[in-house]
């Protein structure tokens, strides 16, 4: 029997969660090759393959991560400026009611006319 074509296959599950890698390579052989020698090569050429569609497969889960870690941050990041509108608001609030206060002839305790915010 006369060897002229090598084909592998290889699935390998990944280590946690679903799914798999895989790959497949298939090799012609010229006249004089050695059947074991080519085998290696294309088993070689396909852990390779492996390897990189692995290696793929966690940068694309990292930059997942990462886009989650941003979207959370930008949350947070709203939710900061919405309470310092808030606080803003409330310093308007009290500035004008001090003003208001004084100009009705009220007599304020030193504290609240020093301070910006009496609380």
């Amino acid at each position: 029997m006369r060897i002229t074509h090598i084909r592998l296959r290889s699935l390998r599950s990944h280590e946690h969660g679903y799914g798999h890698d895989a790959a497949e390579i298939e090799a012609a052989l010229d006249p004089g090759d050695d059947p074991d020698e080519v085998a290696q090569r294309v088993r070689q050429r396909m852990e390779d393959e492996l390897r990189q569609g692995a290696e793929g497969k966690r940068l694309v889960c990292t930059l997942d991560d990462l886009r989650s870690e941003v979207a959370r941050l930008e949350d947070k990041r709203d939710g900061i400026e919405r309470d310092l509108e808030r606080f803003y608001d409330m310093v308007r609030k009290c500035k004008a009611f001090m003003a208001a206060a004084k100009e009705k002839g009220l007599e304020l305790p030193h504290e609240l006319s020093s301070v910006v915010i009496p609380f």
